[in-house]
């Protein structure tokens, strides 16, 4: 922080790189990329809010650099190296609180010049597949004055927390994960004496503000109430809107609706599938003129079995008709499992394999969690003012979009591993690097040995942080003892 000078006096990014020490990699390479971002159409952004002299663009890569120092904006205002007025404080915290910015709008600004600038700068045009990724994750908080703040559900710990759960869509554009938009959510629950697990008294002492009716801020706090499937798939075809093309829109079970599967095959014609996990439910499908459940399915119709070498396990595929959309169901467990699990594309032409690989993209977007969470303080502002958490997470976010730029141009292969050289201090190995060589050979080894389930295994290394390292090392034996087989 010693080199670190922002102030006033500054009014062009140019300023800073002379500003930003020459040792210090991080800040000179976040100038160079937050540039090619056409900093001077940021401002239009903020055109309504009062600096005095200070470039809202300004404002906005301090805050940036929060992110990257793993610092608060008070840690940045009173470092010593800053007026300790509270102008400058407020200019901050203004900017934030400001509900009438358009933080969505801005971020798929930074998106779409993303987006060019990968293909523009890349070396080669990757042909993969493309898919968005919906999923939803806990962001916890600790102050019950927090705006609109109430307990809800961890599905990881199966607790209520204080907190907010953000849904997030993603883009898996065939080689790297890429946060497009998001939206806060919280549950109200079913007690009457205790509405969104608080009560009534702690509900009143939350801090509240009035906004205008038709504010960015305003239609952030409509979402906080509505149907996550709803949301998603408002999403997804604010995407498509931006011409942000993709194959297949991936999920877990939650999602995996009627209504989810029917309006993302109306989007382009059908030209984008659905593809994810489904619960063994009630649900009825039609088959060979019967209607039956998943699990009807799979005892009447088991004898048609097949066996994956590959990724030794077993599946049953069926084309089913869904409330007249039709389906590909793959029952699959693994060699030594008793149950099955079932995953749904509307793809028909998809083989048992495609439809694995496609699907492990999924885990992408825990590692995004994982990660923006541990380098880059997701979810962890605690400012009362929700048009702040919003600010804070889309920050957050943008912050991703431009280390993820860096990590492509410059050929990295994780955030982790540029963190890694970004800033020293932190030394933990990417999670994701660490698991995903030793996956096919180890992980279903290890499912097959114990008799568990894949996909839960994985979200719960990735998700529980605690206990990532123990379990990693129990990996790293088991590949040594299975090599050490091999060899014999």
């Amino acid at each position: 922080m010693k080199n670190l000078q922002l102030s006033t006096k500054i009014h062009k990014i140019s300023e800073l790189k002379n500003i930003l020490s020459n040792e210090n990699s991080t800040n000179n390479s976040l100038v160079d990329l937050y540039q090619k971002f056409s900093t001077k159409h940021i401002n239009t952004f903020f055109d309504h809010l009062k600096t005095k002299g200070i470039a809202s663009v300004n404002i906005l890569f301090s805050l940036l650099l929060t992110r990257v120092l793993t610092v608060s904006v008070r840690a940045i205002i009173f470092s010593g190296h800053f007026s300790k007025n509270e102008f400058e404080k407020d200019t901050y915290y203004r900017l934030k609180n400001d509900s009438r910015i358009d933080w969505r709008k801005l971020f798929y600004y930074f998106i779409i010049r993303y987006l060019h600038l990968i293909k523009k700068h890349s070396k080669q045009v990757n042909q993969g597949t493309k898919c968005f990724i919906v999923d939803d994750s806990l962001l916890e908080k600790t102050g019950k004055k927090i705006e609109f703040i109430g307990k809800v559900f961890d599905h990881v710990t199966k607790k209520a927390k204080l907190g907010f759960r953000i849904l997030t869509l993603g883009l898996w554009d065939g080689k790297s994960f890429n946060p497009l938009d998001f939206s806060f959510h919280r549950e109200k629950g079913k007690n009457k004496l205790l509405p969104y697990g608080m009560k009534i008294k702690e509900l009143r002492k939350r801090f509240s503000k009035e906004r205008e009716p038709k504010s960015a801020g305003s239609k952030r706090v409509k979402e906080l109430d509505k149907n996550k499937i709803l949301v998603a798939l408002e999403m997804i075809k604010r995407a498509v809107k931006h011409n942000i093309i993709v194959d297949y829109v991936l999920s877990d079970s939650w999602f995996m609706s009627f209504e989810f599967i029917s309006q993302i095959r109306k989007i382009r014609k059908g030209a984008i599938h659905v593809l994810g996990m489904c619960r063994m439910d009630k649900r009825k499908y039609q088959y060979d003129n019967k209607e039956l459940t998943a699990s009807e399915l799979i005892q009447k119709y088991g004898k048609k079995v097949k066996r994956s070498r590959k990724i030794k396990s077993h599946y049953v595929s069926l084309v089913v008709k869904y409330k007249g959309v039709k389906l590909q169901l793959f029952f699959t467990k693994q060699n030594r499992q008793k149950k099955w699990k079932l995953i749904l594309t509307t793809n028909l032409e998809l083989s048992y394999i495609q439809a694995i690989e496609i699907y492990q993209i999924r885990w992408s977007i825990e590692v995004f969690f994982k990660e923006s969470k541990q380098y880059l303080q997701l979810g962890k502002s605690q400012s009362n003012d929700f048009d702040a958490q919003i600010a804070d997470t889309t920050i957050s976010f943008m912050v991703f979009l431009i280390l993820n730029l860096r990590k492509r141009f410059d050929d990295y292969e994780t955030i982790g591993e540029l963190f890694r050289e970004e800033k020293r201090t932190i030394v933990e190995l990417n999670l994701w690097e660490k698991l995903w060589g030793l996956f096919m050979e180890i992980m279903l080894y290890l499912v097959e040995l114990f008799d568990i389930d894949i996909d839960e295994l994985m979200e719960k290394i990735i998700k529980e942080h605690p206990g990532q390292e123990k379990i990693i090392f129990i990996l790293e034996k088991l590949q040594q003892q299975h090599t050490s087989k091999l060899a014999a």
